[in-house]
């Protein structure tokens, strides 16, 4: 076996990473046996699903006209990845229920006016929502909770206060519902990988 130094490479802030990113990219492209040229031997660690098709993106456009265009794309995934699925995982059938039990949640009075929904239907139509929401936060390693305790990301005027009183309150419902399970002694998946980040 080898052992590979890791290097570090600052890159230019004063450009946006994505665009700067791709060019470095490009630098590294090998050619496939048929002659196309390919990226398909690195990784790429992004922080989430997003970032991953604004670097697909980036990496056509910065590649120009021509047959560099058509070049075979990295391996592209999110950091929670490259932990194995922690036991406890919760499988389909679960997951159902986990849907369900949030559907009640937001019926209830206690919460909040923005995501109160009169009916079953109702909830578990917003409570999908959620779920898409706390699906794209966990593929990098982040839960609502997270979000709203970085007064940074609403210090701006594209993120006023208000916005972050939207994040508070999923944050709030996000516990209710982490509460409701551990009292089944049931564990979101977003739990459990920031679990196994913790303890790889």
């Amino acid at each position: 076996e080898t052992e590979q130094a890791m290097v570090t490479k600052w890159l230019d802030r004063s450009r946006p990473l994505v665009r700067v990113v791709a060019e470095k990219l490009l630098q590294e492209v090998r050619r496939t046996p048929g002659g196309a040229p390919s990226l398909r031997h690195l990784i790429v660690v992004v922080p989430t699903a997003q970032s991953g098709r604004e670097l697909r993106r980036a990496l056509v456009e910065a590649s120009g006209d021509g047959p560099a265009r058509a070049i075979v794309p990295p391996r592209v995934i999110e950091p929670s990845r490259l932990v194995a699925p922690p036991e406890g995982s919760l499988p389909e059938a679960p997951r159902q229920v986990v849907l369900g039990r949030l559907a009640l949640l937001l019926t209830d009075p206690a919460t909040p006016e923005a995501w109160r929904a009169a009916t079953f239907a109702q909830g578990v139509a917003k409570g999908r929502l959620l779920v898409g929401l706390w699906r794209e936060l966990e593929s990098g390693g982040l839960r609502a909770e997270d979000v709203a305790a970085q007064p940074e990301c609403f210090n701006s005027a594209l993120a006023p206060e208000d916005e972050r009183r939207r994040w508070q309150e999923i944050a709030q419902i996000e516990q209710r519902l982490e509460a409701d399970l551990a009292a089944c002694s049931l564990t979101t998946s977003a739990r459990l990988r920031q679990a196994a980040i913790a303890n790889p």
